[in-house]
């Protein structure tokens, strides 16, 4: 059985899709892009799973992490919750001190294993989010053990997932967008074994405990394009979503492991194929690290519209990241013992902030070109053993990006800001083949231990050289447009940028000179209940019906005078008159 096509890596296809329909000339003479499973398929793998006993880990991909990232230290830069307190004393609000020995939450306990609580305050929170135009009973907050997962490594909670994600009549397959089906998919410390993809339908957050994060982890026998996929092909080039509209979704707090699944297969650990709305946040992604013919990938973005990402780590894999989207910003990427850490396919205005690669083969590869990244040898499964059959090295390896088939040409615009690449041979890999468009430009990036800092890999040229120490204030190359309005092609030179500010600089935060300061939305994880306001149990409707301005004034100038948090539980909140937000309010 062949549970594939062509699995479609659409970076470039899709790029000419908007003046062309004419997808074959860029894939050959089969104009088969689809990537389907068949039931069938997906019911041998189960078996697999459950037929085989549980491997132990060979590698503690999770200490790599923290040492790469405790190297590395961004520093304290999440927005913290201010000390609870009245700042006007009135008569009538005051708040329950909520006592722990030292005042905060206990510090996160990082064990494997499963538990049934969690200390976050979200997890215990009374969930009365709901969506005023469905039926009644559709439940918003969703808890996995309560669908039948069990989180032990060893049960396959594939089925369990996405019926907790899928329950009700959610926008999946034959519907384009939904707003009034929001979903948020909870997820205790555990480590969940899937067996076939984790489908993410539109308007899904996946949620994991931010204090303990959960494990996603792939069976030996998975089968599928990404252990997590925002959208579904369904045959030919047809998919359930439109790239460009794929909009509501998120994951969140995970650790996703795909060392156990075959190196041959080009399997992905999230498939994140998006537009607006949409965000991964505080992932680390697990592959098999220091095999040169490995094809797993952390995340694989073919196209889309997208927005952000931040704090996330790649450990091993022959790609830790493949991108190709547009309009994308993203901070504090860690990348330590991949093949290539970050593949840029193609791209629109892409501006990636704060990002340290370590100690792998390629820091960059920024070149254009359809890459067949995902076109996978055949598998089928015989008396439960998957069996690969023969794979074709000239589709594979010729129309890669920067391949004798690809255009070699780098796409798009991308601005690499405040960024470490140490103990890796070549920093970056690029092409100038013309003078156009295209640009890239590198502010504040330092190069440590790296023979080439950027090469031309179509002239087999050296464009920046490397060494011990290289750093870099302004470099690129890219169209520059003075202040009388001349434009010239810069190739490869200092480029003039801004000047830096002090006050826009971090006081934590230096790789070569002091980093852009930045501030992620709080977590929140260092509270308890007792700071928390509920703005539905205070007395809001947000049925779309109720006038609940005064309300919402209410609990949020209540709220703001206690230096309490408010939890806006899902709703259409209806109001008539202007909506105050008061210094020091959080939510």
């Amino acid at each position: 059985m062949n549970y594939l096509d062509l699995a479609k890596n659409a970076s470039l296809a899709q790029l000419h899709r908007r003046g062309s329909t004419n997808d074959s000339q860029y894939l050959g003479s089969n104009p088969k892009y689809g990537y389907t499973l068949s039931p069938e398929i997906v019911k041998a793998a189960k078996e697999v799973v459950e037929s085989e006993k549980p491997a132990a880990w060979e590698v503690d991909y999770a200490s790599i992490a923290s040492k790469v990232n405790t190297k590395w230290n961004q520093g304290n830069n999440d927005t913290n919750a201010m000390i609870q307190k009245l700042s006007r004393l009135n008569g009538l609000e005051e708040y329950v001190y909520f006592e722990q020995p030292d005042g905060i939450q206990p510090q996160a306990q990082l064990k494997a294993g499963k538990r049934d609580t969690s200390s976050y305050w979200m997890a215990s929170l009374e969930q009365n989010g709901a969506s005023p135009f469905v039926e009644k009973g559709y439940k918003v907050w969703r808890n996995v053990m309560d669908y039948g997962a069990k989180g032990d490594g060893v049960t396959d909670d594939t089925t369990a997932i996405n019926r907790a994600i899928s329950d009700g009549n959610r926008c999946g397959a034959n519907c384009k967008s939904s707003t009034i089906y929001p979903v948020v998919v909870w997820f205790l410390l555990g480590t969940y074994l899937v067996s076939s993809p984790v489908i993410q339908f539109y308007n899904t957050q996946l949620l994991g405990d931010p204090i303990d994060l959960p494990t996603i982890l792939a069976a030996s026998s998975f089968v599928g394009l990404g252990l997590i996929t925002s959208d579904v092909y369904v045959g030919g080039s047809e998919e359930w979503y439109i790239n460009t509209n794929n909009f509501l979704r998120s994951i969140k707090n995970f650790k996703m492991d795909i060392t156990r699944t075959d190196q041959s297969a080009y399997v992905c650990a999230i498939h994140w194929q998006v537009a607006q709305g949409t965000s991964l946040e505080n992932i680390e992604f697990y592959m098999v690290q220091n095999v040169a013919e490995n094809t797993q990938q952390g995340i694989y973005m073919e196209n889309g519209s997208g927005v952000f990402l931040a704090d996330l780590t790649f450990v091993g894999g022959n790609f830790g990241a493949y991108f190709g989207n547009q309009q994308f910003t993203t901070s504090h990427l860690v990348f330590v013992n991949c093949n290539t850490a970050l593949q840029v396919n193609w791209n629109w205005a892409w501006t990636m902030q704060d990002v340290v690669i370590e100690s792998c083969g390629v820091g960059m590869v920024v070149t254009g070109g359809v890459s067949l990244a995902f076109l996978r040898p055949c598998r089928c499964i015989r008396r439960n053993r998957v069996v690969r059959r023969p794979k074709s090295p000239h589709l594979l390896t010729e129309r890669q990006a920067g391949g004798s088939l690809s255009t070699g040409q780098s796409l798009g615009s991308l601005i690499l800001v405040d960024a470490i690449i140490a103990n890796t041979p070549t920093g970056i890999v690029t092409s100038l083949l013309a003078e156009n468009s295209t640009s890239l430009l590198l502010q504040n990036v330092g190069f440590f231990n790296v023979k080439k800092s950027v090469t031309d890999n179509v002239l087999s040229k050296v464009l920046l050289a490397g060494g011990d120490e290289v750093l870099v204030d302004n470099w690129g190359f890219g169209r520059v447009t003075n202040s009388n309005g001349e434009s010239s092609f810069i190739n490869g030179a200092n480029i003039p940028v801004m000047s830096r500010t002090e006050s826009l600089l971090s006081t934590e935060l230096s790789y070569v000179k002091p980093n852009f300061y930045t501030r992620r939305r709080p977590k929140y994880t260092n509270i308890g209940q007792s700071q928390i306001i509920n703005l539905k149990s205070a007395g809001a409707k947000g049925d779309s019906v109720t006038d609940d301005t005064t309300t919402l004034n209410s609990v949020f100038a209540a709220a703001a005078n206690m230096s309490s948090i408010v939890f806006v539980p899902y709703g259409v909140y209806r109001v008539t008159d202007t909506v105050k937000i008061p210094v020091g309010l959080e939510s």
